[in-house]
């Protein structure tokens, strides 16, 4: 006679579903999902800044003591310390799954943590999209990194925590995901430039441009594009911003190689070679 062992969830019971992981996005507004539905964190300010604060440091053990002073730095400890309790349950309540037995926030030594393998965000697969590019660049795969340096580029959907700009511990991840960012367009403007993929080449380069006005390379790229469409008018236009753009900002005229490319556009001359910079550039960021 056949028999059925029961596991705890009764006979003809099914077991339930694997919790599906979240996914955070901080390039752009911040947003907790899981699958496809974005999860609703109400209006609590410190609810949502400890959430942000916990996914931007996924997998590391945050202590007690940097969550207070974050959230309330001028507290009374005893007080803050309540409330800390009080808002890390009212997170666990938004981002759990009832049942699911292991909870997204987790406590131990009397520090806060998000665990990586039960969160993600779009900084994690740009950082991993990214260092994939360098790898491919280093190996002289240019194609291979143009792939991973364009997938990373869409997940960048503005700069980091668009919605916190004041927040001092967001400075230094906003500048490293920007520099990045335009370093990986700078890449694929010059790889679209060698395939004579102008208009890539014109939307990466512009690109650039609306995140920093003062890289001439960019400015250089546009014009090189611009000539190769028999629109010199529009090429030394681009000079005219570049010079702009570099004497208010910097106070200083383009450089001998930004003057050369425009005086030879200008008369209809051979433009001069224009040597890559990115793999300098792929090092430092």
């Amino acid at each position: 006679m056949r028999t059925h062992q029961n596991d705890g969830l009764g006979v003809g019971a099914h077991p339930a579903p694997p919790v599906r992981p979240l996914y955070a996005t901080l390039l752009g507004p911040f947003g907790m999902y899981r699958g496809e539905s974005r999860l609703r964190l109400g209006h609590s300010r410190t609810v949502l800044e400890l959430c942000q604060y916990l996914v931007a440091r996924l997998g590391q053990a945050v202590p007690r003591e940097e969550l207070l002073e974050l959230l309330w730095p001028d507290g009374d400890l005893d007080r803050t310390s309540h409330r800390l309790h009080v808002v890390v349950s009212e997170l666990r309540t938004l981002l759990d799954v009832r049942g699911a037995g292991q909870s997204a926030v987790s406590c131990a030594r009397d520090a806060y943590s998000m665990s990586a393998p039960a969160v993600s965000s779009d900084c994690v697969v740009f950082d991993e999209h990214y260092a994939a590019g360098q790898a491919r660049l280093a190996n002289g795969d240019r194609r291979g990194a143009a792939a991973e340096f364009r997938v990373a580029v869409t997940l960048y959907r503005g700069d980091y925590l668009l919605e916190t700009p004041y927040a001092e511990w967001t400075y230094a991840p906003r500048t490293h995901y920007s520099a990045r960012r335009l370093n990986a367009l700078t890449f694929l403007c010059e790889q679209a430039t060698a395939e004579q993929d102008l208009l890539t080449a014109l939307d990466c380069a512009q690109q650039i441009l609306e995140g920093d006005p003062l890289r001439e390379l960019a400015h250089r790229c546009l014009m090189r594009t611009y000539s190769a469409m028999d629109d010199a008018a529009c090429a030394l236009r681009q000079y005219n911003l570049c010079a702009r753009a570099l004497q208010e900002g910097l106070g200083v005229e383009p450089s001998d190689k930004t003057r050369a490319l425009a005086e030879a556009i200008r008369h209809g001359h051979p433009l001069p070679a224009e040597t890559p910079l990115i793999r300098l550039r792929l090092g430092y960021a």
